[in-house]
């Protein structure tokens, strides 16, 4: 059934987008990276941005934080339910991919943390979800790099991202701030396997990142937007894909 509500999507955003936009509107919101083609997903693994075409921590976190906006007047428990079931739902609509598992369970936890009157430990929280899924599957440790990169991703960011903030107190938008810091931390920590992978370093990586992060949680709204449009709307879905097409473009 996920893999059923993966195609409408895909389909939904042929209608309203042409290649390669398609395909990466594909990729940013139910991680659909296939749909890049073998060249384009190349150009994404080269410059260290697969990130955002698989769905990680970061997308998740993206909806999560959406739905707690849109829903703000409902009660605490409310968005809970509905934020677990947008977790659940990315993780079943990628047929449950370790990276997508991992970031959903740790949303999961740290979403309980206020109902259940404990504070988050996002460190321990991560320690505890891979050890319950490489005892659920141990064969993760050595044949999913998926698992390996996510797992690691999300330690540089847990531990080194604060430490980046707070050397970049002159970058005056927080947002912009936090941006920078979180790429620094996650591509420090995982470049030493990628190195191991795929014997490549990017020197722009960096650069890479910091322009594309900022816009990816708008684009990832107007793609969505788009999908629907595109399985509504017939013909008028071109113009309502437009802001999609232009973000998606950049």
């Amino acid at each position: 059934r996920g893999n059923h509500r993966t195609h409408r999507r895909t389909r939904g955003l042929e209608h309203a987008l042409p290649e390669p936009q398609s395909g990466l509107a594909a990729g940013i919101t139910v991680g659909a990276k296939r749909s890049l083609g073998e060249k384009l997903t190349q150009d994404f693994r080269s410059v260290s941005l697969m990130h955002i075409i698989v769905l990680s921590g970061y997308n998740i976190t993206i909806v999560i934080a959406g739905v707690f906006y849109l829903f703000a007047r409902f009660s605490h428990r409310a968005r809970f339910c509905m934020s677990v079931a947008v977790a659940v739902f990315f993780a079943v609509m990628t047929g449950f991919a370790s990276s997508s598992l991992r970031a959903a369970l740790m949303a999961v936890i740290a979403l309980s943390g206020p109902l259940s009157g404990r504070l988050y430990a996002p460190m321990r929280a991560l320690a505890v979800v891979a050890a319950a899924m490489l005892a659920w599957n141990p064969l993760l440790l050595v044949y999913d790099p998926g698992f390996q990169l996510s797992v690691i991703a999300a330690a540089g960011l847990l531990s080194l991202a604060p430490i980046f903030a707070s050397r970049l107190r002159w970058i005056r938008r927080p947002s912009l701030r936090e941006i920078v810091a979180t790429t620094l931390g996650a591509q420090i920590a995982v470049t030493p396997l990628l190195l191991y992978q795929n014997g490549v370093f990017s020197l722009v990586s960096l650069p890479a990142n910091f322009l594309v992060l900022a816009v990816v949680p708008l684009a990832m709204l107007m793609s969505a937007i788009a999908s629907v449009s595109g399985l509504l709307m017939g013909p008028i879905a071109i113009v309502v894909g437009f802001p999609a097409y232009v973000l998606l473009s950049y």
